[in-house]
């Protein structure tokens, strides 16, 4: 459930872009949009999109189940040993003396 404790004045200055997928009330929803509507939401990739200029759209993003995920690894597993890239996980030249790329 969002909180103003959680999603603080800052958080929401720093980050002028918001989603909002199906909340269960007004007060959720204006918490995280600044606004009500979010709560009427269908579920299932059904959401809101704040771009930093206030207006609100209807918009679908890709929903997958957690049923379907589950079908897609069992399947991936049984396709063979993973082949790893080494190089993804290797450490930058360009690191500073502790070690951290700075990425995160």
């Amino acid at each position: 459930r969002p909180s103003v404790d959680v999603i603080t004045g800052t958080i929401k200055a720093n980050f002028p872009t918001r989603i909002s997928f199906q909340v269960t009330s007004k007060i959720d929803s204006r918490t995280i949009l600044g606004e009500q509507g979010a709560e009427q939401l269908l579920g299932m990739g059904d959401m809101l999109y704040m771009a930093g200029g206030g207006r609100i759209q209807r918009v679908h993003g890709p929903f997958v189940s957690d049923d379907e995920v589950e079908r897609i690894v069992g399947h991936l597993k049984l396709q063979g040993v993973p082949e790893y890239l080494d190089a993804i996980t290797e450490d930058d030249e360009e690191d500073d003396e502790d070690g951290a790329s700075g990425r995160g």
